[in-house]
C-alpha cells in the first residue's frame, strides 16, 4: 500500500512539472521560431544563426498583419518587422508599445526593414549588370562566329564593301570569311566598346526605391580556331538609387573583368559563357525614428552566365533565338552606421538566379539591320522572395556597319509585367574586327 501510495505522489509530481514546464517553453518555443530573426542574417535558422556567432532576436508580436505590409511576404518575423515599422516607425503617429521601445529595440526593427530594402534594391541593380554583362559578351562571341561585320557587310545585297580587301562565302545558316586582301586570312580579333544608362523604380511597399545605373564596357576576343574563341572584358558600373522605403539614398561604384569564351557547335549553333568577378564601394544613408545615420563599406560580387543560341539567314532576314541562364552572387563587408546614433551591421550575402529564354528579328536595309527581340525572364533563386519573379523584356535596335571592319549601333530595351518593378535602358555599341 505505502510503495502504491509513493508511486502515486511520484506520477503526480511528475506530471505537474510537465505541465508547469509546458505552459513555459510552449511560448518561448512559438517566440524563437515565429516572430524571431537572426540579426544581419534572416534568412539563417536559429541553430545556424547561434553556430556562426551571430545573434537571434526576438519581437513580441501583439497585432494582427495589416494591409500596410508587403502582402508577397509569407515569412512571420520579416511580417513582424515591417507591422512594427509601418505603425510605430518614422513618420507614424501611433506610439510604441512599451516591449517594443525603445533604444536598442527600435535601432534592430528599423535595421532589419533597412537591410532586406536594400537586399532588394542589391538584386534588382546585379540583374540590370547582369542582364548587360551577358548580353554583351554573348552577342560579341555569336558575332564573330557568323562572320562579324566583315562577312554580313559583304553578303548583304545591297550593301557597299570593298571587294579588294573581302570576301564572304556564303553558305546555309552561316558566314565564313574567306579572305583578306594580299592572302591574309579572316577577321582573327574584335575590339569592342560598350557604354549603358538604365533607369530603374521600384514601388514595392517594403522596398520603394528609384534611381539610375550606368555600365562601361570594353573587350577584345581572338579567334583560336575558326569554332573557338576567347575574350576578355572590363567594366565600370556605378549606380545611384533614392531610397525611399528608409528615407535614404543608397549609392555603388566598382570595376569588374573577366574572361569569356564561346564555341560553335554547328553552322547555325552556338555556345558561350562568361565570368566576372567585381569589386564595389557602397554608400548608404536612412533616417530613423532614433536620427539618420550613414555608412560606406566594400563588397564583391562573382557573376556567371552561359548562352545557348541559334541563328539564320533568310535572303535579308537576319533570325536568332536563345536560352540561358544567368547567377550572381554579393558578399556584403560588415559594417558601422554612425551619425545620431552608432549601429553595428554585419556582413552578408545576396544573391540571384535568372533564366532567360528570347528571339531576335532584324532586316538588312543596305548597310543598316533594324531589330526586334522579345525574351522571357524568370528568377529562379534569389535572397528575398516577392512572389515577382517573372518578367518579359522589349528591345528595339539598330546596327550600321561603317565598312567591312567596323559596326556600330543603338538599342533601347524595357522590362514588362513585374508587379512594381519596371527598367528601361539605353546601350551604345561599337565593334572594330581586325
Amino acid at each position: 500500500m505505502e510503495l502504491k501510495r509513493y508511486r502515486l505522489r511520484v506520477a503526480v509530481l511528475l506530471l505537474t512539472a510537465g505541465l508547469i514546464a509546458g505552459v513555459w517553453v510552449a511560448p518561448v518555443s512559438a517566440q524563437s521560431t515565429e516572430n524571431c530573426y537572426c540579426v544581419n542574417h534572416p534568412d539563417y535558422t536559429y541553430s545556424e544563426c547561434i553556430s556562426t556567432g551571430h545573434e537571434w532576436f526576438c519581437y513580441p508580436v501583439s497585432s494582427p498583419v495589416t494591409e500596410t505590409t508587403s502582402s508577397s511576404s509569407t515569412d512571420a518575423a520579416h511580417e513582424a518587422h515591417l507591422y512594427w515599422y509601418y505603425n510605430y516607425g518614422p513618420g507614424a503617429t501611433q506610439e510604441a508599445p512599451a516591449e517594443v521601445c525603445c533604444g536598442e529595440d527600435i535601432k534592430k526593427h528599423e535595421a532589419y526593414v533597412s537591410r532586406m530594402g536594400t537586399t532588394q534594391a542589391i538584386q534588382d541593380r546585379n540583374r540590370d549588370t547582369g542582364l548587360k554583362f551577358a548580353r554583351n559578351t554573348s552577342y560579341q562571341a555569336t558575332g564573330a562566329f557568323t562572320g562579324g561585320p566583315e562577312a554580313i557587310h559583304a553578303s548583304v545585297p545591297g550593301a557597299s564593301v570593298d571587294s579588294s580587301k573581302t570576301a564572304a562565302v556564303r553558305t546555309p545558316g552561316s558566314f565564313r570569311i574567306s579572305g583578306l586582301a594580299a592572302g591574309e586570312g579572316g577577321a582573327k580579333m574584335g575590339l569592342w566598346f560598350n557604354p549603358s544608362y538604365s533607369w530603374i523604380e521600384s514601388e514595392r511597399p517594403d522596398s520603394a526605391y528609384d534611381g539610375n545605373a550606368g555600365l562601361v564596357m570594353g573587350g577584345l576576343d581572338f579567334l583560336i580556331t575558326p569554332r573557338f574563341l576567347i575574350g576578355v572584358s572590363l567594366g565600370y558600373e556605378k549606380s545611384d538609387l533614392d531610397t525611399t522605403y528608409n528615407g535614404g539614398t543608397f549609392t555603388s561604384s566598382g570595376f569588374s573583368a573577366g574572361p569569356y569564351l564561346a564555341i560553335q557547335l554547328a553552322d547555325s549553333l552556338s555556345l558561350d559563357a562568361m565570368f566576372s568577378w567585381t569589386k564595389l564601394d557602397n554608400d548608404l544613408e536612412r533616417t530613423t525614428s532614433l536620427g539618420n545615420v550613414s555608412a560606406d563599406y566594400n563588397s564583391e560580387r562573382l557573376m556567371a552566365a552561359v548562352n545557348l543560341s541559334w541563328f539564320q539567314l533568310v535572303q535579308n532576314w537576319n533570325l536568332s533565338a536563345n536560352v540561358g541562364a544567368i547567377y550572381t552572387d554579393e558578399d556584403e563587408d560588415q559594417y558601422t552606421e554612425t551619425g545620431d546614433f552608432t549601429n553595428e551591421v554585419g556582413d552578408g550575402s545576396v544573391h540571384l538566379g535568372e533564366f532567360r529564354a528570347g528571339a531576335r528579328v532584324g532586316y538588312f536595309i543596305g548597310s543598316a539591320e533594324p531589330y526586334l527581340s522579345l525574351a522571357y525572364l524568370n528568377d529562379y533563386s534569389r535572397s528575398n522572395d516577392t512572389g515577382d519573379e517573372d518578367e518579359m523584356e522589349g528591345i528595339l535596335g539598330v546596327n550600321y556597319f561603317v565598312s567591312s571592319q567596323v559596326n556600330c549601333g543603338m538599342e533601347v530595351r524595357n522590362s514588362f509585367f513585374r508587379s512594381d518593378f519596371t527598367n528601361t535602358e539605353l546601350m551604345v555599341n561599337l565593334r572594330y574586327a581586325f
